[in-house]
C-alpha cells in the first residue's frame, strides 16, 4: 500500500501536462478493456 501512496505523491508533483498525459493514457487503456469485455460478452451470447 505504501508503494501506491508513493506513486500517487510522485504523480502529484509532476507538471500539469504530464498529469494530463497520464490521465489520457489511463482513459484509453480503460476504454480498450471495456470494449474487449463488451466484444467478449457479445461473442458468448451469439454462439
Amino acid at each position: 500500500m505504501e508503494k501506491i501512496i508513493h506513486h500517487i505523491r510522485r504523480i502529484r508533483q509532476q507538471p500539469e501536462h504530464v498529469k494530463r498525459h497520464i490521465l489520457h493514457v489511463l482513459v484509453v487503456v480503460c476504454g480498450i478493456i471495456l470494449v474487449l469485455l463488451w466484444i467478449y460478452s457479445l461473442g458468448t451470447t451469439l454462439m
